[in-house]
């Protein structure tokens, strides 16, 4: 796609330099971490995905892009479900993932259901044990590529610190950014208290 919009703007070498980057970036992602065994991996559970609108908890996705290009352990993946969609949250308590990421989009109604329900979520290892942490917002009306890629990168820092430990997520989210859009949004939406994160609920 990228090379055929360049061939119409007459950007062909942009194009190709943006595909040659994207191609690094799933090339570096895979070969750190498609040998990792699964019972080394951590479970993990993404919430407050959005898809046709807000969701909290309950809101998830199978095949979640970040998750994806990091070979995770994603449980939504077990379900038999495709895309986004809500999920009983009394199936994540059964799952009681090791690791919790929330996107900021869900956090508002994350938080107000944190607040009318304490006991469910504390009830969560991962909640317990501080293992819960953010995902940069992606989609709204279209899938925003750099911000899945520097989640991406966040996530395996999160998940797999050996095999990342050379990445600082925030510094590589703004070589992601700087590299496909020409400038770094990302102070600003650090700023704006959109950062990589732990996050605490109902703060």
């Amino acid at each position: 796609t990228i090379r055929l919009l360049g061939e119409l703007y007459g950007l062909e070498t942009r194009a190709q330099e943006l595909t040659k980057y994207l191609k690094g970036i799933q090339t570096d992602l895979d070969t750190r971490t498609a040998k990792i065994a699964d019972d080394q991996k951590p479970s993990v559970y993404v919430g407050g995905v959005s898809f046709k609108g807000q969701h909290g908890f309950e809101g998830t996705e199978a095949g979640y892009g970040p998750f994806a290009l990091i070979h995770a352990k994603n449980l939504a993946d077990t379900t038999g479900q495709t895309g986004a969609f809500n999920i009983d949250t009394e199936q994540v308590l059964a799952w009681d993932p090791d690791v919790i990421f929330l996107d900021f989009n869900g956090m508002p109604l994350i938080n107000e259901d944190y607040q009318a329900n304490p006991a469910f979520y504390n009830s969560l290892t991962a909640v317990r044990s501080g293992k819960v942490y953010s995902q940069i917002s992606f989609r709204s009306s279209a899938s925003n590529l750099e911000t899945a890629l520097a989640d991406a990168y966040y996530a395996a820092c999160v998940l797999y610190p050996e095999q990342f430990a050379d990445i600082d997520p925030e510094a590589k989210a703004g070589e992601i950014f700087t590299e496909l859009l020409g400038s770094n949004p990302y102070p600003d939406l650090k700023e704006a208290g959109y950062a990589f994160r732990a996050i605490t609920l109902g703060e």
